[in-house]
């Protein structure tokens, strides 16, 4: 199954709401940290239900939040949770990411990383889309020292990439 396959199943079934409620207190850490300023423009990949593009735009003033995602299912729910016309929500893939050179103020991304197919290509295309002086946050719980995220690959039909800490 792919990565929009699955989260569109979820995105039917609700689960986005559920990702949100779950993710909120290490999202909301991270959120904290972000550098953002009034007026910035921020990223969030793989942006699920859009949680971390409307707590940016609310708390921090961000100027434009966009969030993408691979699932279609995911990003019409996102649409839908807000009418904030500066805060939008694409499809698409982390490895070919539809902004230009230098757009992007911070970039964010929470439980997603790992669902991406070249995590070196994605890091490229971070680095390619943000500003000099620009930010990535990113919050992952799936890597090879928890041994308690071992089994999720096996939760969900679509790949996964479990690094460690000398990766």
């Amino acid at each position: 199954m792919s990565v929009s396959d699955e989260f569109d199943d979820w995105a039917a079934r609700g689960k986005d709401r559920g990702m949100e409620d779950r993710h909120w207190h290490t999202a909301k850490h991270v959120l904290a940290r972000m550098p953002v300023e009034a007026g910035d423009t921020v990223l969030d990949l793989g942006s699920g239900s859009g949680y971390a593009g409307r707590a940016l735009k609310a708390t921090a003033d961000a100027g434009r939040a966009y969030g993408i995602d691979a699932s279609p299912a995911m990003a019409a729910n996102a649409r839908e949770y807000t009418d904030d016309p500066d805060v939008g929500f694409l499809v698409g893939n982390f490895e070919h990411l539809p902004f230009g050179t230098d757009s992007v103020d911070h970039c964010f991304s929470m439980e997603a990383f790992y669902y991406a197919s070249d995590p070196h290509a994605v890091l490229d295309e971070v680095a390619r889309v943000l500003r000099p002086g620009g930010t990535f946050h990113c919050a992952v719980n799936y890597y090879e020292e928890n041994v308690h995220s071992h089994s999720w690959d096996e939760l969900v039909e679509v790949p996964m990439t479990r690094w460690g800490g000398a990766e």
